[in-house]
């Protein structure tokens, strides 16, 4: 349980620098040294950002306002020719799933934290020949036998910042017969 949401906000505000910082170094190199390096500070940024916001929603830390924002994300279905195993090599996407055609979906904040903590296949994307990050192809153990989505690093990064901006400014515990309680927060 968070007690005090400041310093994980604080850190949160942190990783996006980082990332920022880490993204500009990166550019200058050439793709194959800067797209290892921002793979690597991509993965740390959503494993971070995914595990941070997790735990302040959980210690409703975040308002319901924010709980309720949606993730536009890009969705690409299985092909169902080839069998999923554990063993298979998780950046060979395009052998499981077609890439060629997406929908676009919209993507709970407690869906995409998990599914970037517990995710299986992981595949940063770059943005042509440069080594920019453009977003992450991700899936979870739970999602992977259905389809693999695509996040934009902007909106990751949007939602990370919106989180740290985010504060409780009033609270409502409501106690059931049953024991149950209804917590109601907003930012207003």
């Amino acid at each position: 349980m968070i007690h005090d949401s400041c310093v994980w906000k604080k850190e949160l505000a942190q990783e996006l620098r980082n990332l920022r910082r880490r993204l500009k170094t990166v550019a200058s190199l050439d793709f194959d040294t800067g797209s290892d390096q921002a793979t690597i500070a991509v993965e740390k940024f959503a494993f971070m950002v995914g595990f941070i916001i997790r735990k302040l929603v959980e210690s409703k830390k975040l308002s319901d306002e924010f709980e309720r924002t949606s993730v536009p994300v890009k969705a690409y279905i299985r092909r169902r020719d080839h069998i999923i195993m554990r063993s298979w090599d998780r950046n060979d996407v395009s052998r499981f799933y077609d890439l060629e055609n997406h929908r676009q979906s919209l993507l709970s904040i407690i869906k995409l934290c998990n599914a970037l903590i517990h995710s299986h296949a992981f595949v940063t994307v770059f943005d042509g020949e440069v080594a920019k990050p453009d977003g992450i192809l991700f899936n979870s153990d739970r999602t992977k036998n259905h389809e693999l989505l695509f996040v934009s690093l902007d909106d990751l990064m949007k939602v990370t910042w919106a989180a740290v901006n985010d504060d409780v400014v009033t609270m409502q515990i409501t106690l059931r017969d049953n024991d149950e309680e209804i917590i109601k927060k907003s930012r207003k």
